[in-house]
């Protein structure tokens, strides 16, 4: 009976005492946790780290965040009473598996590295990859975000967007805008190229190095493709585009140019 009540009392303060780690690994787990998170963000949001390399910084938040919150649960796991040793070993021995599971995480990773250290792109420029486009706002460890421009939120894993075909839209200084019309073979070519000249010319964000150029790039049928280039600052370029689309067909129609239409050719056959 002694005995029995000897090992009651050993199992009760056993189970106390592991309570007792229990609770103090919880409210720490969570403490941490909430720490870290704002740690992390306000090293990313410092002046310094802002001045320095603002495309950095959104990746070192992740960094540090994922790093230190690893070592947290290492921790918490020994206040429970499992040595960090026999932890680390017993991750050591599933790296394998782990490795396979986390194929794709770990290509993320290498892929936000090799965005870091190339700089194909930095945080504000205009891209496309793999049919999605818009405005760099953060480069993290797994992920790429980018806001559109109807203001929509994507992530594009790093491993992709490292490994395919990128367009940097923004990576120049100016770009050309290019315009096709469809001018009918009555009216007068020169006409038609002088009318675009002229409301190109007009537009004040237009450069006029590059100058603007008009070509004809395609006969079609019965009509006449005439390309409009004009040079403007990449930030520019929108404006500008929609801008001499609004003027174009006014300008032609004052002109008397007229705009070309697809023909369709139909031939009645008497025979019966």
């Amino acid at each position: 009976m002694e005995a029995f009540v000897n090992f009651l009392i050993g199992l009760l303060t056993t189970l106390s005492q592991f309570a007792i780690k229990a609770v103090i690994a919880a409210v720490l787990l969570i403490v941490g946790w909430i720490l870290i998170g704002k740690f992390a963000k306000k090293l990313a949001e410092t002046d310094k780290m802002k001045k320095y390399d603002p495309t950095l910084a959104s990746f070192v938040q992740s960094a540090v965040n994922l790093g230190l919150k690893i070592l947290l649960v290492v921790v918490c796991i020994s206040i429970l009473g499992v040595p960090a040793a026999s932890f680390v070993a017993l991750i050591a021995s599933a790296g394998v598996a782990i490795g396979l599971a986390l194929q794709g995480g770990l290509s993320n990773i290498a892929g936000g590295i090799m965005l870091l250290v190339f700089r194909p792109f930095t945080v504000g420029d205009y891209i496309v990859s793999g049919g999605n486009e818009g405005f760099v706002t953060a480069i993290n460890i797994f992920y790429t975000t980018i806001l559109t421009t109807d203001n929509r939120k994507v992530f594009l894993p790093n491993g992709g967007v490292s490994n395919s075909a990128l367009v940097n839209v923004t990576a120049e200084e100016t770009r050309r805008v290019d315009l096709t019309y469809v001018v009918s073979f009555e009216s007068d070519l020169e006409k038609a190229k002088k009318v675009l000249k002229l409301v190109a010319g007009s537009e004040s964000k237009v450069l006029k190095d590059p100058a603007v150029s008009v070509l004809v790039t395609e006969y079609a049928d019965g009509a006449y493709k005439v390309q409009l280039r004009a040079w403007c600052k990449t930030e520019d370029y929108w404006a500008v585009y929609g801008s001499i689309q609004d003027k174009v067909r006014p300008a032609f129609e004052a002109s008397g140019i007229a705009l070309g239409h697809p023909h369709l050719n139909v031939h009645v056959s008497n025979d019966q």
